[in-house]
């Protein structure tokens, strides 16, 4: 049968509705689990089934499934019963295919336990019934029991003839493990006759059988009989070692078999494998015993012929003795039958003594197997890492101690919590647990979670009772048999309970010994280590990857030392730096760049932003001590830096940001827009820019965009305005300086705007305002793309893009001589002339629309439109100081405005015409605006003998406005000055 169908059967039992129909899909699917070896998983259907159903036919058709599943997995006591059941069925309804069937496994129980003559009777009787109805695979079983009785009479030939008939017969496919035992007795056969050849053959063959069917367990007892076939000689191999061929079989039995097989194994062992000493004990003490024994008969012999020489003498002079001493003969011949008979009580009792001693010797060697045991599978639990696959492991394990049928581990869900609870993690032949609430196997881990000890659950289903812990003293009645279904016991590690381990025999009936509860105690005890230490070691195991992510996943270079120098961890970016070649370990001593480290650790001192040279770059390095509980110093942890990315870092946090983009320069100006478009091909580029323009026209805004646009943009954009500072600071703040390089200077120096802006852009703002001694330091260092710190002696090279703003006419600046032309052509690589507002009316519109929802959002006020005799106003007015004058009129009149307004209708006071001031002039009349305007500028320059921020102050604008016009009515500033 295909594994496909198998997987289809077991989907309609799941399917199916509790009744009969479901449990005769049980019954067939046990059925074929059988076939394929499952037998265990066979059983778990059948107990099902059995449950679920109350027809007569389908409980006998159980009984039958569960006798062969008992038989196949080596259980013969407890599979004889449920053949015997199904025998009486069938034979009460004259069935005679079913007799057949019962009482061949029925002779295999019998041939198997040495009741030959059972055997070869319920043989005998089966043969007969397949007379007339012939079945292959039952006939093949009764050939092969058949032959394996002749063989165990000394009929060899008889056996061979036997087995061979049997492998003539059809191959079946459920035939294979019939056909693995008719080739397992030809290979005694053949051994028996000096064939070793002949016996091997027949041995492979019975393995390739049941390999090929998958059936473990035959497969099992095909190695232990080839195993046997090695011991004696029988095999062509002669330098395999049988204990080879043991301990394949004992892997086997462990998951598929019973104790029975297992105590086959462990003899095998101690007769052929590598145990062989272990049968010494017993048979000294046999030895000792047949020696008594010899001795104890010799006694008895002597004794009775005594008692008999005794009463013949008597009988021959009874006659000539006198009648008076007659009574006294007969007192002395009455005292040696008493003699005797005492004698022969005492030589029984020495019998039963004896019998006793060899009990309790091979009891000895039991225990000391049980224990051996139970350290083998300790051994192989500590072999398992995973807690998961370990918690698995003492589930199966737990079965296999025990001889139990099904198995569960329930580990406490919330440890240290004192109301967790245990859930199921582990279940071995358990597919289906019980709901919430039913089975003693809940009831079990509710007393175990309640601080109880092992548990062993009487057979009458009387509440669970705690066992004798081992080593206490025993109650009244010692000599009392304690038994149960079934056996819980906790998975405790010191006062801390983990867990705890199920197990029973309910599936086809059993019970367990107290002593078998001791076994799975310590078993437990053992288990419960192990898996605290599986998880202590997990958890260390996930620290120390956590622990290097950790460290990966720091940008800086992280490495640390211990007191002695050695490396104890070092991530990706500090091996790149130092040069640490991957699977090295390089010393401290052996790093010269970090030798200040060991200053560190001999002084217990940690560094705080040490600069240091590392390779061919510079650092900034930070170390903190490892101290132990004790304090005293344990190692050093050191984390460093490239100076240029701290500097960048350090300018994102501190510095100026670009917040603008293209998208915030609102107009559709055909002036405005060339500018624009010059200005984004601008930020394709990575050249200098020029941006001039009046006062209040955006420069820095477009500035910032252009920084936004470029490739630049994820780097830091730092301004600086140079007409602000003063020329004494101007050139530490571009530059920056080394500590103690003047008075005041900070320790440790301090990086000027170019370092900062290291990878981004640099805004040299009113850049025609910079004194002409800079401007020479400016061109070197544009030039160069290297600069000197003020006070230092090593260049840093830089990778900053320039962006220069002005409001002034350079070309006049330099034909006058206060700028350099040298200067002027290097950043003028691209230039772009912002438009005043005046020139560009047709965006006042649009501006005035973004002013006013910008600012009423801000404001909460409903403004959203100007009247349109405001907004006539404002299409005529000359906005000196262009879309920064525009934003502030508008700021101010919706401060001004009430709540609810939605229109402006009064004209901002700035913008209405008023007279000129005294302090500006007097303007001639019947002069154009034009005129007016250069006339009120010659009048304020004469009056304030050419000094510009004099001139913007009483005119009322800015000093770039001033020089705008200044430079539109062609004046010299120069000439008015005194």
């Amino acid at each position: 049968m295909s594994q496909e169908r198998l997987e289809r059967l077991k989907g309609a039992v799941e399917e199916a509705a509790p009744g009969d129909a479901k449990a005769a899909l049980e019954i067939a699917l046990a059925e074929q689990l059988i076939e394929h070896g499952q037998y265990a998983d066979a059983l778990v259907h059948l107990g099902s089934a059995r449950r679920g159903t109350d027809s007569q036919a389908l409980r006998e058709h159980i009984d039958l499934s569960v006798g062969v599943a008992l038989l196949r997995r080596g259980e013969l006591d407890r599979a004889e019963p449920h053949l015997e059941r199904h025998l009486e069925a069938v034979r009460a309804r004259s069935d005679g295919p079913g007799e057949a069937r019962a009482l061949v496994h029925l002779a295999e129980i019998y041939r198997r336990r040495g009741e030959l003559d059972r055997a070869r009777t319920a043989f005998d009787g089966a043969r007969r019934q397949l007379q007339s109805a012939p079945e292959g695979d039952l006939l093949s079983r009764t050939l092969t029991g058949l032959a394996w009785l002749a063989l165990a009479a000394g009929h060899d030939s008889d056996g061979a003839e036997l087995a061979a008939a049997a492998l003539e017969l059809p191959e079946s496919p459920a035939g294979a493990a019939a056909r693995c035992q008719a080739l397992l007795a030809l290979a005694e056969a053949s051994r028996r006759k000096g064939d070793p050849n002949g016996a091997e053959r027949a041995s492979r063959q019975a393995i390739a059988v049941v390999t090929e069917a998958s059936l473990p367990r035959e497969l099992a007892e095909a190695y232990f009989a080839y195993a046997h076939l090695v011991a004696l000689g029988g095999n062509a191999a002669a330098s395999e070692s049988p204990a080879t061929w043991l301990a394949r079989a004992q892997d086997l039995y462990r998951e598929h078999g019973s104790l029975g097989d297992l105590e086959r194994v462990r003899e095998a062992f101690r007769r052929f494998g590598r145990r062989a000493t272990d049968h010494v004990p017993a048979n000294e003490v046999q030895g000792l015993i047949d020696d008594l024994r010899s001795a104890r008969l010799t006694v008895a012999r002597e004794a009775h012929r005594l008692v008999d020489t005794v009463d013949v003498a008597i009988g021959r002079i009874e006659a000539e003795i006198p009648a008076p001493a007659r009574p006294r003969v007969h007192t002395l011949s009455l005292a040696a039958g008493e003699a005797e008979r005492a004698v022969s009580a005492s030589v029984e009792s020495m019998s039963a003594s004896e019998g006793r001693v060899f009990a309790a010797v091979q009891a000895v060697i039991s225990e000391r197997e049980s224990i051996r045991t139970l350290l083998d599978l300790c051994r192989t639990l500590n072999e398992q890492r995973d807690p998961a696959r370990l918690v698995q492991e003492i589930c199966k394990m737990a079965a296999q101690l025990t001889g139990a049928d099904r198995a569960l581990v329930g580990m406490v869900s919330k440890e240290g919590t004192g109301d967790g609870k245990l859930e199921v993690r582990a279940s071995f032949h358990m597919p289906e647990l019980p709901a919430e609430g039913e089975g003693a196997w809940r009831l079990a881990f509710d007393r175990v979670l309640k601080g109880g000890g092992p548990i062993l659950v009487d057979v009458d289903e009387t509440p669970a009772r705690p066992a004798l812990p081992p080593g206490r003293g025993a109650s009244k009645r010692s000599d009392e048999v304690r038994l149960g279904s079934a056996l819980a016991t906790p998975l405790r590690h010191f006062d801390k309970v983990l867990g705890a381990v199920y197990v029973d025999k309910d599936l086809c009936g059993g019970v367990f010994t107290a002593r078998e509860l001791d076994l799975l105690a310590i078993f437990c005890a053992q288990a419960a280590t192990m898996l605290q230490n599986v998880r202590v070691t997990e958890a260390l195991r996930l620290a120390a990857r956590s622990r290097a992510a950790t460290i990966e996943a720091i940008s800086d270079g992280v490495v640390s030392f211990d007191l002695n120098g050695a490396l104890t961890s070092i991530n990706a970016t500090a091996a790149r730096v130092l040069g640490v070649q991957p699977g090295s370990s390089p010393s401290l001593a052996a790093l010269s760049d970090l030798a200040f480290l060991r200053m560190a650790l001999d002084r217990g001192e940690d560094l705080d932003g040490r600069v240091t040279r590392i390779g061919a770059g510079e650092f900034l390095v930070n170390a903190r001590v490892v101290r132990a509980d004790g304090g005293e110093v344990a190692g050093v942890v050191a984390t460093f830096d490239e100076m240029k990315r701290v500097q960048s870092i350090a300018q994102r946090i501190a510095g100026s940001h670009a917040r603008y983009s293209f998208g915030d320069l609102i107009g559709q100006a055909p002036a405005l827009r060339r500018r624009l478009q010059l200005a984004e091909a601008a930020a394709r580029s990575g050249s200098s820019v020029l941006i001039t323009g009046e006062s209040g026209t955006g420069k820095e805004v477009l500035a910032q965009a252009i920084h936004n646009a470029s490739s630049r943009s994820s780097g830091p954009f730092v301004g600086i305005n140079c007409s602000a500072i003063p020329r004494e600071l101007l050139e530490s703040e571009l530059f920056g300086y080394e500590g103690g390089a003047f008075t005041g200077a900070r320790k440790g120096g301090r990086p000027g705007k170019f370092e900062l802006a290291e990878g981004g852009t640099i805004l040299l703002d009113e850049i025609g305002d910079m004194p002409i001694e800079m401007q020479a330091k400016l061109l070197r260092v544009l030039q160069e793309k290297q600069v000197h710190r003020i006070g230092g002696t090593r260049e840093v090279t830089l990778d900053a893009r320039v962006i220069a703003t002005t409001n002034r006419d350079l070309d006049e600046v330099v034909a006058r001589g206060h700028f350099r032309s040298d200067l002027l052509f290097r950043l003028k690589v691209i230039h772009i002339q912002l438009p005043p507002l005046r020139e560009r009316a047709t965006d006042i519109p649009v501006l005035v629309e973004h002013f006013l929802a910008l600012f009423a959002a801000r404001l909460g006020k409903s403004v959203r439109a100007l009247a349109p005799k405001v907004m006539e106003s404002f299409l005529s007015y000359p906005w000196p100081g262009n879309i920064r004058e525009l934003e502030n009129v508008l700021e101010g009149e919706v401060n001004l405005c009430e709540p609810e307004q939605a229109v402006l209708d009064q004209v901002p006071e700035s913008l209405r015409p008023r007279a000129p001031s005294a302090a500006a002039g007097t303007l001639s009349s019947g002069l154009t605006l034009d005129e007016a305007e250069r006339e009120l500028l010659v009048q304020a320059l004469s009056r304030h003998a050419g000094s510009i921020p004099d001139v913007a102050k009483t005119l009322g604008v800015s000093r770039g406005t001033v020089y705008n016009k200044i430079r539109r009515f062609a004046l010299d500033a120069g000439a008015f000055r005194k």
